[in-house]
């Protein structure tokens, strides 16, 4: 469903299609001279439909090349544009003989007044006197008119409808036997398709995005800023990627989202040092206490740089890293204080496994058991959440209002959260 806002490129589109495929409504005469009748007439792009040209007098005199229903394609000394037809009016007889001469053609067109063609061979009929112009593939035998040639360059007519061939590939009705691939002319050169890998893009303005490269089928706007995925460019048409679907835009909608990007590359790089720790051992007898914490959480746990930071950012908060830290009167010992009955479970399952409840690596091994038998609801969510700074936030908040559960833990969960986010990761994964 088009919107309103997407008027004006959509008739564009619509129109430059007409124009290549031979649809263009009678709603005026194509082919013919006109005079401007309002004051000022307004021109614009016809790559662009937003880009305003410029105005034309009234009395100036244009060639109406096609138009459909309000909106004609003019040209005027050699530039071409789009324009309201109620702007205009064909010229009479009277005042073409009264009129200042036009530029002259090159000496070297010819133009064969009407000539009925048709095609030798499949070959393209292109918008312009230009292979990077849109085009359209005809079968062998179309039948059309051969306006004017110029070189191998021949401007046709089908309908009411122009457009450019090459001239090896038209003859006369009756003389043309089909050739094969291998005696026909080479075709022009397509313009190359520059394919990109899942580049983040934002539209720069309301867009219609396509079911098909040539803006035929079903068409959707979107509003200026949405985001969405870069595939390929191929001239002015990007294929996008969008909730999934794959659909076409114009390229000049189109920025690149470097927010978007620059969030990719950090992961990216986050997601490489996870793989890097993850391939070491933990040496527990080398480094700081908080580097032998976050390192086991990631090679031992299996959780990401984001979740072994919430979790380092707690055990901050309970013991400052300390194996021997107390609380609550002596209830409570460890580096996340495990509290009354939890710190007799501690202490029994070390005893159980051989470990020493007092030393670092007897409490982690016991903290990974302790998880994932324990508390096995918050061990899934901390393996769940993204490798990104907003992954440690919601791991800091989550340990400490599901695992440690401390008083005033709604407010202590999010301090914990942003002390994860703001300085735990930033110090592990950069």
């Amino acid at each position: 469903m088009k919107s309103r806002s997407f008027m004006k490129p959509a008739l564009c589109m619509l129109l430059i299609l007409a124009l290549i495929l031979g649809t263009v409504p009678a709603a005026c005469a194509a082919g013919i001279r006109a005079v401007v009748v309002s004051n000022s007439m307004r021109v614009y792009a016809l790559a662009s439909p937003h880009k305003y040209l410029g105005s034309l007098g009234k009395g100036t005199v244009v060639t109406v090349e096609a138009c459909s229903g309000q909106a004609a394609l003019i040209s005027l000394n050699g530039r071409r544009g789009i324009a309201r037809v109620s702007d205009m009016e064909p010229v009479t007889e009277k005042a073409a003989a009264s009129e200042p001469a036009q530029e002259t053609k090159p000496a070297q067109e010819t133009k064969p007044a009407g000539k009925p063609v048709v095609t030798k061979c499949a070959t393209r009929i292109y918008e312009r006197a230009s292979t990077s112009s849109r085009y359209v593939t005809v079968k062998a035998g179309t039948p059309m008119t051969l306006i004017a040639v110029k070189g191998s360059c021949a401007r046709v007519q089908r309908g009411s409808v122009t457009g450019f061939a090459y001239a090896p590939h038209l003859a006369a009705p009756g003389t043309a036997a089909p050739q094969t691939a291998e005696a026909a002319a080479p075709a022009p050169v397509e313009e190359p398709v520059v394919e990109y890998d899942r580049l983040p893009v934002i539209t720069t303005a309301s867009a219609g995005i396509y079911k098909a490269p040539t803006g035929d089928g079903d068409c959707v706007t979107v509003e200026k800023d949405t985001r969405m995925v870069l595939l390929a460019v191929r001239g002015s048409i990007a294929k996008v990627e969008l909730n999934g679907t794959v659909g076409y835009a114009l390229k000049a909608h189109l920025t690149v989202d470097t927010a978007t990007q620059a969030a990719q590359a950090a992961e990216k790089a986050y997601n490489a040092k996870l793989s890097a720790m993850r391939s070491v051992q933990v040496d527990f007898g080398k480094g700081t206490n908080d580097q032998i914490i976050f390192h086991f959480l990631v090679r031992e746990c299996g959780y990401n740089l984001a979740a072994a930071a919430g979790v380092v950012a707690n055990i901050k908060h309970e013991s400052n890293y300390r194996p021997g830290g107390t609380g609550d009167s002596g209830t409570s010992y460890g580096i996340v204080q495990w509290h009354a009955g939890r710190k007799d479970r501690l202490i029994s399952w070390c005893g159980s496994n051989g470990y020493d409840y007092t030393t670092l690596k007897g409490q982690l091994y016991y903290l990974k058991y302790d998880l994932q038998h324990n508390y096995s609801s918050v061990d899934k969510r901390l393996k769940a959440v993204s490798n990104t700074p907003d992954g440690a936030y919601e791991v800091g908040y989550c340990f400490c209002y599901y695992f440690e559960a401390p008083s005033n833990k709604a407010s202590k969960s999010v301090t914990r959260g942003n002390y994860a986010r703001d300085t735990i990761f930033p110090k592990f994964a950069s």
